[in-house]
């Protein structure tokens, strides 16, 4: 299959196709008359990474789950454990983003007339960026 084709198929640019060979993400395919010539799994996988990316994971932490995978070194497990250090950083991301909120919300009720008064100066002592919860705790992945 070539890789217009490929792109096509899992609405990918080439680019981003010829970059993901360049890093080691894609198998670098065979060549027909210099042309890139690549297996029916590529789309597979490209649907894979490119899922991935959305549930916001890079490609550095992509690449072993796909590196397990090709060496059938327990890809489960593999998966298990990036997937449960991206829900901890997205528990710590989700906090964060509730201690802003509530912070903004101070703004609506805003009436200050001076710098010193406003919602955002850090002297401020009714204004606290302090974690509201802590983030939930998962078991560990076991390794076999």
């Amino acid at each position: 299959m070539k890789i217009g084709e490929v792109a096509r198929q899992v609405d990918l640019p080439t680019s981003t196709i010829r970059y993901y060979e360049k890093i080691g993400i894609l198998p670098i395919p065979a060549r027909e008359s210099g042309q890139r010539n690549y297996k029916e799994n590529s789309v597979d996988l490209l649907k894979v990474v490119k899922m991935a990316r959305s549930l916001g994971f890079s490609l550095t932490e992509i690449k072993p789950l796909l590196d397990a995978f090709q060496t059938k070194d327990q890809p489960s497990n593999v998966c298990k454990e990036i997937t449960h250090r991206k829900m901890v950083e997205l528990d710590e991301l989700i906090n964060k983003m509730i201690e802003m909120k509530s912070a903004l919300a101070k703004g609506l009720d805003c009436e200050c007339t001076d710098v010193c008064e406003c919602y955002l100066h850090p002297q401020r002592s009714d204004l606290s960026l302090v974690s509201l919860t802590q983030p939930p705790t998962y078991p560990k992945p076991v390794r076999v």
